[in-house]
């Protein structure tokens, strides 16, 4: 019998990290914020800052205006604090939505992690 796994969403993670992390540290973080262990990253208000910043260009799904909910893109609500932001998005609008974030968890010096890829988005060290 094949088994096949089937995604129902595009999703994203993301946390603060005080350097540089890799794929391994990475799926650490995934299996504990999955499990409901926030304690595995430290708070940082930059999560919450860029989660806001992420609600301009992606309308809430908990609280859409009118001309807005043909826009919604996501498969279920965000997940944030700040600790870390939990973020799921329909396949159809990953692409679009993973570069918008990627650039503001550069812009505000937090790593992202793609599962779906395996790939760590580090901030720059500048």
């Amino acid at each position: 019998m094949i088994m096949q796994v089937v995604l129902m969403s595009f999703d994203l993670y993301v946390w603060h990290e005080p350097t540089p992390i890799t794929l391994d540290r990475a799926l650490v973080v995934l299996e504990s914020l999955n499990n409901g262990d926030d304690t595995v990253v430290q708070a940082d208000p930059r999560n919450l800052t860029l989660m806001s910043e992420l609600l301009v260009g992606f309308p809430d799904p908990d609280d859409p205006d009118d001309d807005e909910v043909d826009d919604l893109v996501w498969s279920v609500s965000p997940d944030a604090n700040e600790h870390r932001l939990i973020l799921s998005v329909g396949w159809s609008r990953a692409d679009n939505f993973s570069r918008a974030v990627f650039a503001l968890a550069q812009k505000h010096g937090l790593t992202c992690f793609d599962p779906q890829r395996d790939e760590v988005h580090n901030p720059s060290t500048r």
